[in-house]
């Protein structure tokens, strides 16, 4: 099985607006501003795909596949692809959400890769929002147990505005985008360790299988 997610409706904002990432690198003009949003803005996305989460509200969009669509990774070990596609353990556990903390499923969709999905009925699935990551469990009917199917979740995630991401994300970012500023051009700058001993507690693990 592979994977993909993508982000449909990109955060309004960044979790660190420019004036405070421009207090923390110490500039006092504003004519480096643009690549201080650029920065940031990476940071915030770097930060993110650590941690498995997501800050600021968004959509995104997760899809399962047998057949692996562009920049897709496995979802399960090598080894056990040599089974059947329908193997049980595959079908019958929850999906997992790949950011939190999600706030609600929008929709699920499925059907042949090759053509648009359809909406599936409320009533093939079930979300569980009460752990982290979020889970779905689907019918056996909507799991793509044949190469040429598809399973969609449109979903919402992040913490809110701004001022709800936890203090130590926001100095983690606030790092990075320091590191990010000071050290372009130079590709040998050290990376710190700070900003990742700041997050690591908010980290979810996943693992596949």
């Amino acid at each position: 099985m592979f994977a993909s997610l993508r982000v449909v409706t990109p955060p309004e904002q960044e979790p660190v607006d420019v004036e405070l990432v421009r207090r923390h690198c110490r500039v006092d003009a504003d004519y480096d501003d643009d690549l201080l949003v650029i920065y940031a803005a990476s940071a915030r996305q770097w930060a993110e795909a650590w941690l498995n989460r997501a800050l600021i509200t968004q959509e995104l969009r997760y899809t399962i596949s047998h057949s692996p669509p562009p920049t897709a990774s496995p979802l399960v070990p090598q080894s056990l692809i040599v089974f059947p596609l329908n193997w049980p353990p595959l079908i019958r556990r929850p999906i997992a959400l790949p950011r939190a903390p999600c706030t609600a499923v929008k929709s699920v969709a499925w059907g042949p890769a090759d053509e648009e999905l359809q909406p599936a009925a409320s009533d093939l699935y079930a979300v569980n929002l009460g752990v982290e990551p979020a889970q779905v469990m689907i019918r056996h009917s909507l799991v793509p147990i044949v190469p040429t199917m598809s399973v969609a979740f449109d979903f919402i995630a992040g913490y809110g505005e701004p001022d709800d991401v936890p203090g130590p994300i926001k100095s983690g970012i606030l790092l990075l985008t320091a590191y990010l500023y000071e050290g372009r051009g130079d590709v040998n700058s050290e990376m710190p360790e700070a900003p990742w001993q700041l997050m690591a507690p908010y980290r979810l693990w996943t693992f596949s299988g």
